[in-house]
């Protein structure tokens, strides 16, 4: 029964020295495996950073190449469309310098034309004038005389009568229509005295009121609607002597410009 019992106590002690030794042993072994597992997994970011490197450094080849490629297509289309604009210019140009001659050479020929007919009618004046008796010339050269100073007498009338208006449009037309209306009736009526023609004199002095009163009434007329509205829309040449009742049509405006009637 001692045996026994000593038996027991020595097992029991071996036991604990077994399991004292694999305390001993075990985290040695699992301090050692660590390493590895770390260096194994070092080489594996390696591999990994390595295989990115490379995919970005073919990327970055690739976009190089495709930038120079590009580059490339563009300066050949620049190059392109500045020769475009080029070959486009020098045929504008071209075209600039033929027009420019033809206007030239158009300007050339009306300036031309312009010269002889200024000459024809300086020649048909003289030979009309040349065929006038002494008074009448005496008249016409007393005339040109004093041409400026008239016409400086009436532009100074006109400006004091209608002032600011005189700078419109319609004014001016109906000024002008007025003045060759009244020039045209009283070289006829000259021509009338001269021939001892009584009947258009008459006619004439008639025809005289009668443009005198409707420049008057267009004048006023336009005054009106300007100081009114600023502008002046009524066409010249339209206004009736009468403004209630228009008086009947005169004969004698239906005819002709006042004919010389035969002795």
């Amino acid at each position: 029964m001692l045996q026994t019992r000593q038996s027991a106590v020595l097992a029991g002690v071996f036991a604990a020295l077994g399991a004292l030794a694999f305390a001993l042993t075990t985290p040695t072994s699992i301090a050692s495996a660590q390493p590895k597992k770390t260096e194994e997994r070092k080489e594996k970011v390696k591999e990994k950073l390595e295989k990115h490197r490379d995919k970005l450094e073919e990327r970055r080849d690739k976009l190089k190449e495709r930038l120079g490629e590009r580059r490339d297509r563009l300066k050949e289309g620049a190059k392109e469309r500045r020769d475009k604009l080029a070959e486009k210019a020098d045929d504008l140009g071209a075209d600039a310098k033929e027009r420019g001659a033809k206007l030239g050479a158009r300007l050339k020929e009306r300036r031309a034309k312009f010269k002889a007919r200024v000459e024809e009618r300086r020649a048909r004046l003289k030979a009309k004038f040349s065929k006038l008796d002494e008074e009448q010339r005496t008249k016409i050269l007393e005339r040109r005389k004093d041409r400026k100073e008239r016409r400086q007498k009436r532009r100074a009338k006109l400006q004091k009568a209608y002032g600011k208006h005189l700078e419109k449009p319609a004014v001016i037309e109906e000024l002008r229509v007025h003045g060759r209306r009244m020039a045209r009736l009283h070289r006829v009526r000259e021509l009338a005295v001269e021939h001892k023609k009584t009947k258009v004199v008459e006619r004439v002095d008639k025809l005289l009121g009668r443009e005198k009163n409707r420049h008057a009434l267009r004048i006023d007329k336009l005054k009106q609607a300007d100081d009114e509205t600023g502008s002046a829309d009524v066409p010249a040449g339209d206004t009736k002597p009468d403004e209630e009742k228009p008086s009947p049509p005169d004969p004698a405006l239906k005819e002709d410009p006042v004919p010389v009637e035969k002795p």
